[in-house]
């Protein structure tokens, strides 16, 4: 099923590369449909490198942000599984949530880093 959503992502963002796709409310910035492709794909690149493959899982403890979208998509190009985490929760909820998930990497910002410890 993510190769479904990949492709559709693929076939849309050729189709529309110079098309706004994203505004970052926190920065003003946009990015177009390439813009997000490029840089999820070496996002992708750089997970690949870290190990992660398809059919891992990555925990995301992340603020909803522009750094989500570009994670979460390459995690879907690498076939990888998203664990997203809530980053207002609890510590005990987030530990609760990575012992029954077993991800094999974690993604946090500044601000929840701790929770993934």
């Amino acid at each position: 099923m993510t190769d479904f959503y990949v492709n559709q992502l693929r076939k849309v963002t050729l189709a529309s590369e110079e098309k706004i796709f994203l505004l970052d409310s926190l920065s003003g910035k946009s990015f177009t449909f390439g813009e997000i492709n490029t840089i999820s794909s070496r996002l992708a690149s750089y997970l690949l490198e870290r190990g992660l493959s398809k059919g891992d899982r990555l925990a995301l403890c992340l603020a909803n942000s522009t750094e989500f979208i570009l994670f979460y998509f390459a995690i879907m190009q690498l076939g990888a599984v998203a664990v997203p985490i809530n980053a207002k929760l609890h510590p005990d909820d987030v530990a609760y949530i990575i012992k029954q998930t077993t991800p094999k990497m974690g993604v946090a910002d500044l601000s929840t880093k701790e929770k993934l410890r």
